[in-house]
């Protein structure tokens, strides 16, 4: 009986979320099918954009927050 793999899957399978069984089984069926295969390689290309992207928060974030915790040390002292 062909075991069937779904894109979640194809996901677990990308960053090793798996057995080893089961990784063995997904990687023959994405050999065995040029549809996953591709779905496989653009997983891969967005999980290296993902990691590319570095986010900050912005300056008005940052300020409010430390504003925020310096009133919350000073009411907790009253």
């Amino acid at each position: 009986m062909m075991q069937t793999f779904t894109q979640d899957d194809l996901v677990r399978h990308l960053y090793t979320e798996e057995s080893p069984q089961q990784g063995e089984a997904v990687d023959a069926f994405i050999s065995s099918s040029e549809k996953m295969s591709h779905n496989f390689e653009d997983f891969c290309q967005v999980k290296s954009a993902l990691n590319d992207i570095h986010l900050e928060p912005s300056e008005d974030s940052v300020k409010s927050i430390l504003c925020y915790s310096a009133l919350s040390k000073f009411a907790l002292k009253k």
